[in-house]
């Protein structure tokens, strides 16, 4: 098993053009190599995302896929550390259902970071094209009363209806994909902290309508395209899951492939 992690792209660039962030893009990946990447375009290009999300149907989706990624590491000659290289089959992809290959080289930079670079198709000019990607770890945070960080992957499949959708929390972070057909659905959503001025403003008798394990946070649903079910929420009570068993969400039967703490 590897190292599950929570990584933000920094910047993208089109060789030979500037580096830019025109999007808020996450992506979590497990214990078991499987990944939600959403990217998600910004209201203005360098502004921030406007969240939480406050209902409504959202439709500034750039790109989102999900499925298990394969990496290998780079090789040292001489004292020198060449890069690594990294595949991600496409399982879910929100532009395709048979997508191109994705895989880039990973260059280690001296700050943490890693600088993707690969090339890929231009959906405009149907040209290969250079392209460099920044991306750069979060920390993992406890979440609440949890006293280890977690790793959970739900997937669900339903041949007939041509649905797919995968889940994934790595610690106070969550995203999911499902596709029925053409019809997306994607969240995502994140573990907020309170102050401790709020925690102190809650009365007697709020707190005692307050389940305790709530009392220090909650989970914010950041963003959401579509009307389908995904279950995310199932994902914030993770004693009550386990690996290998099922649960419903709307039509589909989601599997918990993955139910990992460290």
């Amino acid at each position: 098993m590897g190292n599950p992690s929570v990584t933000e792209r920094k910047h993208y660039r089109v060789v030979p053009g500037e580096a830019e962030e025109p999007t808020s893009t996450i992506v979590l990946t497990s214990s078991t190599a499987h990944y939600v990447d959403v990217r998600i375009e910004k209201e203005t290009r360098g502004g921030d995302l406007e969240t939480p999300y406050r209902g409504g149907l959202s439709t500034n989706i750039e790109w989102a896929f999900a499925g298990i990624s394969h990496a290998t590491e780079g090789s040292n000659q001489n004292g020198i550390q060449g890069p690594g290289h990294s595949v991600w089959e496409h399982w879910i992809d929100s532009k395709s259902d048979d997508p191109p290959s994705d895989e880039g080289d990973m260059w280690l930079q001296a700050n943490g970071d890693v600088l993707e670079r690969g090339k890929d198709v231009d959906p405009d000019t149907g040209k290969i094209k250079e392209y460099e990607e920044l991306w750069r770890d979060l920390k993992i945070d406890l979440v609440d009363q949890e006293i280890e960080h977690i790793s959970t992957v739900l997937k669900a499949e339903n041949v007939k209806t041509s649905a797919k959708g995968m889940v994934i929390r790595i610690g106070g972070w969550c995203q999911g994909i499902l596709k029925v057909g053409n019809d997306l659905t994607i969240e995502r959503w994140c573990w907020t902290k309170l102050e401790s001025e709020q925690v102190q403003k809650l009365s007697s008798t709020q707190t005692s309508m307050i389940q305790q394990e709530t009392i220090s946070g909650k989970w914010e649903k950041l963003w959401k395209l579509g009307n389908g079910s995904l279950p995310c929420a199932a994902t914030f009570k993770v004693t009550t899951l386990k690996e290998n068993t099922t649960i419903q969400a709307g039509d589909l039967e989601w599997k918990v492939i993955e139910n990992y703490r460290w």
